[in-house]
């Protein structure tokens, strides 16, 4: 058991670096330049000191370098968006909230798919099977952004039962 474990655990890291570089490496080849169109309203030589401050003006793949060592230390970097908080601090704040919703949505999934099987096993070939088939089959078939705004609208907007953005507890 623990040996798989640690294949588990190996090839979902070798997963997380393969995403990552490829990510990295896809956003260098992405036409524009992100940073230009930030800077647009920036002095052009004060533009290139920010440049050179986070070493965008080095090759793609000394970047990476870079990058990696930082992540492998934890150091994501901080953000460039809002007050320049770290990222790794915003990462730890909102796990709680993360962990959180996640465990919801797994028992609410949990408990639709074991009573939709239940059902379906029980009243097999009925109305009600081919009922929960079908909307088995939506439910898997249907985009999850697609599914989160028809949430939104049904939880948030029709019923009043939770908020539409962020969550009701800080």
């Amino acid at each position: 058991m623990t040996a798989y474990l640690v294949r588990r655990i190996f090839s979902a890291l070798v997963v997380i670096w393969a995403v990552t570089t490829l990510v990295f490496f896809m956003l260098r080849m992405v036409p524009g330049d992100p940073f230009a169109a930030m800077m647009a309203d920036v002095d052009p030589a004060a533009a290139e000191e920010l440049r050179a401050k986070w070493g965008l003006d080095r090759p793609a793949y000394v970047q990476y370098y870079l990058w990696m060592i930082r992540v492998a230390q934890g150091d994501m970097g901080n953000s460039i968006y809002g007050s320049n908080v770290s990222v790794t601090r915003i990462i730890v704040e909102a796990f709680p909230r993360t962990m959180s919703l996640a465990f919801i949505s797994f028992s609410i999934a949990l408990f639709l798919s074991v009573s939709a099987g239940i059902i379906s096993a029980v009243k097999r070939y009925s109305f009600m099977d081919h009922t929960v088939t079908i909307a088995a089959f939506l439910g898997l078939s249907m985009p999850g952004f697609w599914l989160g705004i028809l949430m939104i609208i049904l939880f948030s907007v029709k019923l009043r039962w939770l908020p539409a953005i962020g969550s009701s507890h800080r």
